[in-house]
This record gives C-alpha cells, sequence and structure tokens, in this order.
C-alpha cells in the first residue's frame, strides 16, 4: 500500500449461495486504493491489472492462482482476457468498506464507499462494473489535479461510470458505515429496508431495497433513536465524541449496532415508523 489508509476491508462469503451455484464457496475481498488516489499514483486505482480500489473475487481452496493457494473462479469478468487481473470482480472505489447481500428475495449486492471530502455512498453491485474512483465522488466529477476538497457537476457522462444508488453528502456525515438489508420476522415494519449510518457521526439511515435500481439515486431515510424509552443519538450516547458505528448481523437476520468507541453492542428491537424523516 501506499500510505497505511484504506488497506484491505470487507471478506465475506455470499449467504445466499447454495452447493452448485457458482458463488458456492467464493470468498469476495474489499481493497482499498491505500491513499494512492491523492499521493501522486492515482493510476493504481484506475487500472484493472491492479488490485487497488476494487472488490476481488475468488475461490480459497488451491487451484488456478499464480501462486496455487487458491483459483480463479471461471465466471470472473476478466479471466483469460488481455487486460484486467483474473481476480477482480469490480473495481473503482476509494475504500469498499463493507458489502452485504439482501437476503429477502432481491439477492442485491451492496457496497459502500468511503468518500474523500464530500460525498458518502452506497452502490449496487454489478460484476465486471466500474464506479469512478478516481475520475468520481458519488455522482460528481473528481480530479486528483485540483482542489481534492471540492467537486464538480459532470456535464455530459456517457455512463462510463456506474454511479451510486445511495449518496449523502458531508452536511449529513463524514464516512458511511455499510449495513444490512432487515431480514428476520421480529420487527415486520423493518423487512426490505437497508440500515445503514455514518461512522463518526453515529446518524442511522435506511433505503426501501425495492426502490433501489442500478442508474437511479434512492431516497434516504434518516432513522431516530430511542434507548430505555428516551429519544437521544448514539453521539450524545457518547458523550459527544466520535461514536465509530459499525453494524452486525446474527443468523436469524437480526441486525446490531456496534459503537467502537465505547465497546458496546446495541441490538435494534422496535421500529416506528412515524420516527423517520426524508
Amino acid at each position: 500500500m501506499v500510505t497505511q489508509i484504506h488497506g484491505l476491508q470487507e471478506i465475506a462469503f455470499n449467504p445466499l449461495a447454495k452447493s452448485g451455484d457458482l458463488d458456492f464457496g467464493i470468498l469476495y475481498i474489499g481493497v482499498g486504493d491505500g491513499g494512492s488516489g491523492l499521493a501522486g499514483y492515482s493510476y493504481l486505482c484506475d487500472n484493472p491489472n491492479f488490485i487497488w480500489g476494487s472488490v476481488l473475487r475468488i475461490n480459497p481452496e488451491k487451484g488456478n492462482s499464480k501462486n496455487g493457494q487458491y483459483s480463479i473462479p471461471k465466471d470472473n469478468p476478466f479471466i483469460m482476457k488481455k487486460e484486467g487481473l483474473s481476480e477482480v470482480w469490480l473495481r473503482g472505489f476509494r475504500n469498499p468498506q463493507r458489502f452485504s447481500w439482501d437476503q429477502n428475495g432481491s439477492n442485491k449486492m451492496f457496497i459502500t464507499n468511503i468518500g474523500e471530502h464530500s460525498i458518502e455512498e452506497v452502490n449496487l453491485a454489478q460484476k465486471g462494473g466500474h464506479y469512478g474512483w478516481p475520475h468520481r465522488e458519488g455522482n460528481f466529477l473528481f480530479d486528483t489535479n485540483a482542489n481534492t476538497e471540492l467537486v464538480y457537476p459532470i456535464d455530459t457522462d456517457k455512463l462510463e461510470f456506474i454511479p451510486p444508488v445511495l449518496q449523502y453528502d458531508h452536511d449529513e456525515g463524514n464516512a458511511v458505515s455499510g449495513g444490512y438489508v432487515y431480514a428476520s420476522d421480529l420487527i415486520p415494519d423493518l423487512n426490505g429496508k437497508y440500515i445503514f449510518g455514518d461512522i463518526p457521526r453515529g446518524s442511522l439511515f435506511f433505503a426501501n431495497v425495492d426502490e433501489i435500481e442500478q442508474g437511479k439515486q434512492t431516497t434516504i431515510h434518516g432513522l431516530g433513536l430511542k434507548f430505555k424509552g428516551e429519544e437521544i443519538s448514539l453521539k450524545e450516547m457518547n458523550h459527544d465524541l466520535r461514536v465509530d458505528l459499525r453494524f452486525g448481523t446474527n443468523h436469524d437476520g437480526e441486525v446490531f449496532l456496534f459503537t467502537k468507541s465505547n465497546g458496546i453492542i446495541y441490538r435494534i428491537v422496535g421500529f416506528e415508523k412515524n420516527s423517520f424523516s426524508k
């Protein structure tokens, strides 16, 4: 890695894959740009011949890799092609922090990407797709040779890059924390909702999965929080310090909140429909 930031991120197996499926036993690996985008090495994260800024897809069993320690799935997009590493599934991320699959039937794979200075985003996975970094931040133009604290409108975009399906700017947060689609029966009103948030501020959001489509900006709803019957924010619960929010789920599809700053795990136990706002 060029710097100490944005290294290896999420590793996960597709929980929906069954024996005989092409995805069964296949490991997905998120790799950040290592800081290369703004350290004078932007070509490292804009080239399918390098792993930076991509999600890799491998079979961890020994096989046809160069070192023989793992295998390349036969349906990977760059396998047997002159350009591109065979391990790359999709690319164009600054920091693919988390990814997860909707277990309610849509099978959509969501990938969160932490922005540089302006935009936080959630992306819908598409095999072989390029999501824009370091030329895009969210649905905006990003220029590594200009003021990197700014993004610019896109005059004409010939769909060279895949835009995010969810995005918010730094008025609402600073670093997106990837979550999960609620998939349990205990809180029926949460079913079909992708729950995510913001790492430092601890803000909570959701989006309706059935509204999420590739190439379309979907409405993000804010979630309020009640703890012991009182309305409160995670930031207030952490004495206004950095929250360091993360999400988890169990085998029943229940969603948990992790606040790294105080080492506490919370379980979501209810949902009031009138408690959210756009």
